[in-house]
């Protein structure tokens, strides 16, 4: 990838206009590596300006299938792609887009046991994901690896953004440990105004640019505050902690932070009459928050399970367990908390009975 053909240097003729930037700018792009963990709502728009601008290899890894409840801020996605792997709807997507990159799908979760292999040979990570262990891992991967990477995280009307540079603070200059699981919601239960992630991903997006085009210019230590409520922006100035627990000189991992991390054993609906036949025995278990509609004949018989309270869950933990609840976040949040309380037989359907409900029309049409 030494050279732009004519149809590129038409199709980024405004980028390569900016005199900041030029054929040489285009170049770096061309040949830079972006990976992008999670293809949510902060990876959708990330991954499509960084297609559009013509980054030359994109990968995205996530482990989930579309549901109806994304589109209202995932926006690489259709009605058609319910169902379906988020990386290969999106990497199908962005390849019309622009058909001049490569892009690369992984759906699969990422997790201490695979990481290493996932991060080699990209220049630059873009944290999409929702799920603060994940974080805690990325930042402690990306540092040992010596590769930048961009958080983002959005919650209601707000958003955050900061690019982590080996050479600079870590996430954990930041925020030095995990919180409780549960303490601080998700967009699932807290809400999120659709059009939120898609700012801050276009901030990630920029943030990577800047970075793949001038990488001899590390990027500024500093943490940026949106609040879209009231459009205002601030920036919150970083420095190294110099007892760090994660880039101090004496590190100190995270408590359970491998066993957190670990992928959920998820099961999709397709593969649900097979699995319930092989585990007769398995109990199954509804996890929203109050019981709704009348559950399908494949979870009839299903008991609730208040998280809340402890002593009703299941005993002995030993005994197989199939979680569920409307749309799999749920459910994948208390499967990880039940495995870290001893349930080892822990399974969650992924994407929910929305997921269900999506699959059993596509087979009987």
């Amino acid at each position: 990838m030494s050279t732009l053909s004519p149809a590129e240097k038409i199709r980024y003729s405004r980028q390569i206009s900016l005199p900041e930037l030029g054929e040489t700018g285009q170049l770096r792009l061309k040949n830079a590596r972006v990976l992008i963990v999670g293809a949510g709502g902060l990876g959708c728009p990330a991954a499509l300006y960084l297609a559009a601008a013509g980054v030359g290899s994109l990968g995205l890894i996530d482990p989930d299938q579309v549901q109806l409840s994304n589109l209202q801020r995932q926006i690489l996605y259709t009605p058609q792609d319910l169902g379906k792997f988020k990386t290969e709807q999106a990497q199908s997507h962005l390849n019309a887009l622009n058909p001049e990159i490569e892009v690369f799908s992984y759906p699969e979760a990422l997790g201490p046991e695979n990481i290493s292999q996932r991060l080699e040979d990209w220049d630059l990570v873009i944290d999409g994901t929702d799920q603060l262990p994940l974080r805690y891992l990325l930042n402690a991967a990306c540092r040992e690896a010596q590769i930048p990477w961009i958080y983002g995280s959005v919650y209601r009307f707000d958003g955050q953004v900061a690019c982590f540079h080996p050479a600079g603070p870590c996430y954990r200059c930041v925020f030095p440990e995990l919180p409780d699981i549960g303490s601080i919601p998700d967009c699932n239960q807290g809400g999120i105004l659709g059009v939120l992630p898609g700012i801050i991903g276009q901030f990630q997006a920029l943030e990577a640019l800047k970075y793949l085009l001038w990488p001899e210019r590390p990027p500024k230590p500093e943490l940026l505050l949106w609040n879209g409520m009231n459009l205002e922006l601030e920036k919150i100035q970083l420095s190294q902690d110099p007892e760090c627990p994660g880039c101090g000189p004496e590190p100190a991992p995270l408590k359970s932070l491998k066993q957190l991390c670990q992928p959920v054993s998820e099961i999709q609906t397709s593969e649900l009459e097979a699995w319930l036949k092989a585990h007769p025995q398995a109990r199954l278990c509804d996890l929203r928050p109050s019981p709704g509609d009348a559950l399908p004949a494949q979870l009839s018989g299903a008991e609730w399970l208040d998280l809340s309270a402890p002593t009703t869950w299941p005993t002995p933990k030993s005994q197989e367990l199939l979680l569920f609840c409307q749309r799999g976040i749920r459910s994948r949040q208390a499967a990880q908390i039940l495995r870290n309380v001893g349930y080892l037989q822990t399974v969650s359907l992924s994407g929910g009975l929305e997921a269900l409900k999506t699959s059993f029309k596509e087979t009987n049409t």
